[in-house]
């Protein structure tokens, strides 16, 4: 339903301001963002519409933790996303909808997992993925807008999307350590369940020619 709204939205903001449409102006902007560095063409329709389509990439290794667990893993961030920026007042400041594809992955492993009080010994593998692949995202901002030369933006927004955890490896244990590693699961992904809105923050610099 969001992922509906936010293509209305987009389409809307695109017919509405196509027929007003001056000569365009493209920008490339590449920038730093907590989903990752990103670079993105930005293509102005006119004053008061443009549209964006940004690639974001990012990894890091760390141990992350998880319900007194403890996993070595690699965060990874991929994603490209579809967007239409409409600045309301005709000034840098704008409201944003769009369509992201991709996002968060982590993968890990450890030797050993804590599951309803006991603890169990193994090669276990972790990951979390997000749930589809599509998400919608809505943010707001502001950019500088010239018509050449350097130029500059900053955005905080979130991504509506659903993570869920899975574990590999405790197949080798007794049937009750099956049971309680299932367990840990299944209520991991519960409390996922509950943080669905992925908040994010960017900054860019850019050329528009």
């Amino acid at each position: 339903m969001k992922t509906t709204i936010c293509a209305a939205t987009l389409a809307t903001l695109i017919g509405a301001t196509a027929a007003q449409a001056q000569d365009a102006a493209l920008t490339l902007d590449a920038g730093l963002s907590t989903l990752g560095v990103f670079v993105q063409p930005v293509y102005a329709l006119n004053d008061r519409v443009s549209l964006r389509a940004p690639i974001y990439y990012g990894a890091f290794s760390d141990t992350f933790e998880f319900d007194d667990n403890s996993v070595d893993g690699e965060l990874k961030a991929l994603s490209a996303a579809l967007a239409a920026n409409f600045f309301p007042m005709g000034t840098g400041f704008f409201l944003s909808g769009g369509v992201a594809f991709g996002g968060y992955e982590a993968n890990g492993s450890t030797d050993e997992i804590t599951a309803n009080g006991s603890t169990y010994t193994g090669d276990f593998g972790v990951s979390l993925k997000q749930k589809k692949t599509v998400a919608p995202q809505l943010s707001m901002g502001f950019r500088q807008k010239n018509k050449g030369g350097m130029t500059a933006s900053f955005e905080i927004g979130a991504r509506f999307a659903s993570y869920e955890m899975s574990i590999s490896g405790a197949e080798q244990l007794s049937p009750q350590g099956q049971s309680d590693v299932a367990d840990e699961v299944a209520k991991t992904n519960r409390d996922l369940d509950d943080y669905d809105v992925i908040p994010f923050l960017g900054l860019s610099v850019g050329w528009a020619f």
